[in-house]
């Protein structure tokens, strides 16, 4: 019975690792700055939308609200896509 890897096998699993960790990160990392982008630009547009003259404080309200609905309603979506991607995986 064998008790455990060799010092090629082990190397070869961390390099593995190392290699996995470092394409996931940089596609979440990317991920996230695509989505601040998202934000910035939605903020300009809405932002245009919704100013016409009256109080800065509710401009700002409609402008961050409207945003915060949008991209929650994608976390939404994007939970309902794994959780039918999970119970296709079962």
């Amino acid at each position: 019975m064998k008790e455990g890897n060799t010092k090629e096998e082990t190397n070869e699993i961390k390099e593995r690792l190392i290699a996995l960790m470092g394409d996931t990160m940089s596609k979440y990392i990317s991920i996230f700055f695509l989505f601040a982008i998202v934000s910035v630009l939605l903020i300009f547009m809405f932002g245009s939308v919704f100013m016409d003259g009256g109080n800065p404080a509710e401009e700002a309200v409609y402008i961050f609200g409207t945003i915060i609905v949008l991209l929650l309603s994608f976390i939404i979506s994007q939970l309902y896509y794994l959780i039918d991607l999970f119970r296709k995986n079962r």
